[in-house]
């Protein structure tokens, strides 16, 4: 805590302050603070030492804020003004401009202003025999660590928060953007909602046997009706592959069951237009993407041997927008979409990994647009029911 010297007794009945820099740039002018009250005394004395001054003299030309090196400029012409006796103190405070460089005393770093100070002090002190203070806003700790007191200006004597004129240009340029009309974007379900119901039911899947008997008894029609099929059912080219494309039909037939298109709409109720539109959609690992649908199967190209039934023929025309940004997210991008517009995105293509996953899940997604900027994150639910 800082010392309290107020009512300690002096030799000349003085407290000689040494306020540091940051008196002069944060808080009132030196000038205008009542001196007597900070100390508590009758008769106090505020010294500017050396160290002070080239501070000042340094912030009046190298402070990146316009405010405070005016306000450096100006505490050191009043400098001179109450040096020459033109200008008074508040209730005859006296004032005194202390030049001397200071004897470098142990744990004191010269090259540290604030350390410079407190050897200005303390040379004071031992030269003149006189009690003294450090006035500080941050300096506490370290000149009590020296044996001087220090008074902490009250926060009611600091200068309210100044804005340069950067600061006061930036803002009246945010405010202008916030006054001006500007696009409100919102993406929701194909209902409208940000919650999707989806019900699955348990599939049951032909057996390889049941394929077995599907295709020997076609082939045996086949026989019946006199078409030429020399070998045994089971080793023919026909046999073969209709048992490849009912395999395959199958594996489709199954995914199918557990796939579903998420479809979506993007809202502008603002009062703009919006531009340069990107959507982004992140997925759960549960699901596997596709930006195509899924169509069966073909019979020919399977009977040819063209498609393996590990791999079932994607077949559709692509959307266009859609594109893949990760192996679980997708984005669209759309140019523009006028003020309550409605758009309907296309849509892409989920199915689960595990097949009797039912766990709810949840779709991250993003709505980006250039002109006005907007960032919108939108969670989208997803519940899955089902035996």
């Amino acid at each position: 805590m800082p010392v309290d010297v107020r009512a300690e007794a002096v030799s000349d009945g003085r407290l000689y302050l040494f306020p540091d820099t940051n008196v002069f740039l944060e808080f009132l002018f030196f000038d205008e603070i009542d001196w007597r009250a900070v100390a508590g005394r009758d008769a106090t004395l505020i010294v500017v030492t050396r160290p002070v001054i080239t501070e000042l003299d340094r912030n009046k030309s190298e402070n990146r804020s316009p405010k405070k090196r005016e306000r450096a400029r100006t505490s050191l012409r009043k400098f001179e003004e109450h040096h020459r006796g033109d200008a008074k103190l508040r209730n005859g405070a006296a004032f005194e401009l202390w030049a001397k460089n200071p004897t470098i005393v142990d744990g004191i770093d010269a090259s540290y202003p604030d350390d410079l100070l407190i050897a200005s002090a303390v040379h004071f002190r031992d030269e003149r025999g006189v009690d003294v203070a450090i006035v500080t806003g941050d300096l506490g700790v370290r000149v009590e660590a020296f044996g001087l007191p220090a008074l902490m200006l009250d926060e009611a004597q600091r200068r309210p928060h100044e804005q340069d004129d950067l600061t006061i240009r930036l803002g009246k340029l945010e405010a202008q953007l916030a006054a001006k009309p500007a696009a409100k974007l919102l993406l929701t379900y194909a209902d409208g909602s940000v919650e999707l119901t989806k019900r699955f039911f348990r599939y049951s899947e032909k057996s390889n046997n049941e394929i077995d008997t599907e295709v020997r008894a076609e082939y045996a029609k086949r026989s019946k009706r006199g078409e030429a099929l020399d070998l045994p059912w089971d080793q023919g080219q026909w046999a073969k592959g209709e048992i490849r494309y009912l395999r395959a039909l199958r594996a489709h037939e199954a995914r199918q069951h557990v796939t579903f298109a998420v479809e979506l709409l993007l809202r502008n109720t603002g009062a703009a237009p919006a531009d340069d539109i990107h959507i982004g959609v992140e997925v759960p690992k549960r699901f596997e993407i596709a930006l195509k649908a899924e169509l069966p199967p073909s019979r020919n190209d399977l009977l040819d041997g063209l498609v393996s039934i590990s791999s079932p023929s994607l077949q559709l025309d692509p959307f266009g927008d859609w594109s893949m940004d990760s192996e679980n997210s997708v984005v669209c991008r759309f140019d523009r979409l006028k003020q309550n517009m409605v758009e309907k995105v296309p849509p892409f293509f989920l199915t689960l990994r595990n097949p009797e996953d039912r766990e709810p899940a949840e779709l991250a997604a993003i709505v980006n647009a250039g002109d006005p900027p907007i960032n919108e994150p939108i969670a989208l639910s997803l519940r899955l029911t089902g035996h």
